[in-house]
């Protein structure tokens, strides 16, 4: 059986499972707090979801549950505008996320200090006489009115 972390969204459980070194959530959880009774038909519906199942523990024993990684959980909170979804949401982008996944505030940085970097190699790699003249506005000094302005 697989490593299973519940966290408590108001009084509704948000399960999440460690299999094969990735976190799932359980679908049936998401969909409770949102008030569907149909977890597939809303993973049919918004996403292109293989189904995982796993048997884990619960507090009535043993238990077989639908998994899905956190994209799908995203796909089906984005399309309800309702209240619940976006407090689900909102929750789940600061408590939740920042725990289950510390790494990804740090990729997301790199992530953009990379792409930085490559736009300044490719400026730097441009010969000078090729580079066209920027002109940068200072609102500081006064300027001169042109003759449309004056008008």
């Amino acid at each position: 059986m697989s490593n299973v972390t519940t966290f408590k969204y108001k009084n509704h459980p948000v399960r999440i499972v460690e299999s094969n070194n990735q976190k799932f959530f359980v679908i049936r959880d998401i969909c409770n707090i949102l008030g569907f009774s149909n977890p597939n038909r809303q993973l049919a519906i918004h996403t292109e979801n293989v189904p995982l199942y796993e048997r884990i523990k619960t507090p009535g024993g043993p238990q077989v549950v639908r998994l899905v990684p956190r994209e799908d959980v995203e796909k089906i909170l984005t399309p309800n505008r309702g209240r619940k979804a976006a407090a689900l949401r909102r929750w789940l982008q600061t408590e939740v996320y920042p725990k289950v996944y510390p790494d990804d505030d740090a990729k997301a940085a790199e992530a953009l200090i990379c792409a930085f970097l490559e736009v300044m190699e490719f400026l730097m790699n441009i010969p000078l006489e090729l580079q066209p003249m920027l002109f940068l506005d200072d609102l500081t000094t006064p300027r001169r009115k042109t003759k449309h302005e004056n008008r």
